[in-house]
């Protein structure tokens, strides 16, 4: 059967030592190319949302795409309908990750450029706490515990850069516990109900510092540190059928609290829920968005009642690389999921149908430091993608479920001063066959432009309106921040 290509999660820079895929199944080999086919790298897959270290002779450049493609043979998939493009090294814009709580030895950073390193420093002394590298959201391990009274900043620098930006100072919370006598910490509460052959435990209500206690039904006991209030955590081998597991949180040796209650549930045998197809597809769709996902599940999509595409999920909503799939008008698509040998029921079937007939547009402002782009609209089922000049690369994606999307960025937003020289407008080009064009934009914080997305199909078109502004036929079409 034919793989779906996996998805990139995350931008890509100059700096990034290592690339995060998800789609991918269990033992599959995982291959990126670059500009022109070039090698990138090649990995072993053990997980369906997975971080992939690059081999230290590997060399980004920035404005090229790269594409993924996973074999897990006698299946394989293409390589990326739509690849992403590495950005230039950059500033960032830090910030931490809320809540920072006191007696942790864990702090979020976020607003990161890929790649760039994130500081945590002391205030007062100035000196450095912890420091990581890798993606634009890291976890920082810190040298001592966080007390009530401490006062911290984070700072990011790109590769071969200086420390840029720093953060605001975030408040320090003290631990949520039962109550003001009880010193027993709040319970986390974990998705249910739990079935056989899952390999991923979703926790909501963590708290950052704390750490999450599973008792397995051998008696093995697994530690996870939570670092927000929403985790996955992956569990292997998977839970057996009839197996009693048991959970609870603990702080960190200086905390004055007490471990939280004990929950169990036991995990039975059946098939998960029907999942969803949230988006509109339409023909030449590039990526489907599906939720109601049961992570660790196999994924089936049905084309007019025919098994025709596969991938492992990574979450309960993610999107889906539609691969070699070519969508006709007419045609019928369920989703399907499967743990052990138990198929759910299919999902509520989409039709293919032609594209919506609207203009896309950016709602403006466009504020400096925000982590999202707004955009109206749009063609549901458009795969929106937000792009950089100064960065020559992408910043964010999403697939749209209506006529609106908001799309996460990252690094977040910066403003470009006129006399740094950058450019605010864009002439007409050609790339990979496909007209991109675009009109001056009269916008003082960056003009942003809309532009056709090469992959030219959904019947995307440019149609000139006058010589300032073009209009676009979504959703083969994508956003350039300049």
């Amino acid at each position: 059967m034919l793989l779906s290509p996996p998805t990139f999660v995350e931008p890509v820079s100059v700096c990034s030592r290592r690339i995060r895929l998800n789609g991918q199944g269990k033992g599959a080999t995982v291959e990126v190319i670059g500009g022109g086919g070039r090698a990138v790298d090649k990995w072993k897959a053990d997980w369906p949302d997975q971080l992939f270290d690059l081999d230290a002779a590997v060399t980004l450049v920035a404005g090229e795409t790269l594409s993924a493609k996973q074999t897990n043979l006698p299946n394989l998939s293409p390589f990326s309908s739509v690849g992403t493009v590495v950005q230039a090294a950059g500033p960032s814009t830090p910030l931490f990750g809320l809540p920072v709580v006191a007696c942790s030895e864990r702090v979020l950073a976020k607003g990161l450029a890929p790649g760039a390193t994130g500081t945590v420093r002391n205030i007062p002394s100035g000196a450095v706490l912890g420091s990581s590298t890798g993606g634009t959201v890291e976890v920082v391990t810190l040298s001592r515990h966080l007390v009530a009274s401490d006062r911290i900043v984070l700072d990011a620098t790109p590769c071969g850069g200086a420390p840029g930006t720093q953060s605001a100072e975030p408040p320090i919370e003290l631990l949520r516990t039962v109550g003001p006598n009880d010193r027993r910490l709040v319970t986390v509460d974990v998705d249910q109900s739990l079935l056989a052959c899952q390999r991923l435990l979703a926790v909501h209500k963590g708290q950052p510092g704390t750490t999450f206690w599973l008792e397995r039904g051998d008696g093995q006991q697994i530690t996870f540190g939570l670092d927000a209030p929403d985790s996955n955590l992956r569990i292997d081998p998977a839970l057996k059928e009839g197996e009693t597991i048991a959970w609870w949180v603990e702080g960190e040796r200086p905390c004055e609290v007490l471990p939280s209650e004990r929950h169990k549930a036991t995990a039975t045998v059946g098939p998960p829920p029907a999942p969803l197809i949230t988006t509109d597809p339409c023909p030449g769709s590039p990526v489907i968005h599906c939720s109601g996902l049961w992570p660790s599940a196999t994924v089936h999509i049905r084309v007019d009642g025919v098994d025709s595409l596969e991938f492992e999920a990574a979450a309960a909503g993610q999107d889906v690389d539609l691969g070699g799939l070519a969508l006709i008008a007419g045609q019928r698509i369920v989703a399907v999921q499967r743990l052990c040998n138990d198929w759910s029921a299919a999902s509520p079937p989409v039709v293919v149908a032609p594209p919506w007939d609207l203009e896309p547009m950016i709602v403006e402002p466009l504020v400096d430091c925000a982590p999202i782009v707004v955009l109206q609209g749009v063609s549901p089922g458009a795969l929106v993608i937000v792009r950089s000049q100064q960065r020559k690369g992408e910043l964010g994606r999403k697939t749209a479920d209506g006529t609106a999307v908001v799309v996460d960025v990252a690094p977040f937003l910066q403003h470009w001063r006129y006399d740094r020289g950058e450019r605010h407008r864009m002439s007409p080009r050609a790339a990979e066959g496909a007209r991109w064009s675009s009109g001056r934009h009269p916008t003082g914080a960056g003009g942003p432009g809309l532009h056709r997305y090469p992959h030219g199909g959904c019947g995307a078109r440019c149609v000139r309106r006058d010589c300032r502004r073009h209009r676009l036929r979504p959703p083969c079409w994508r956003h350039d921040r300049h």
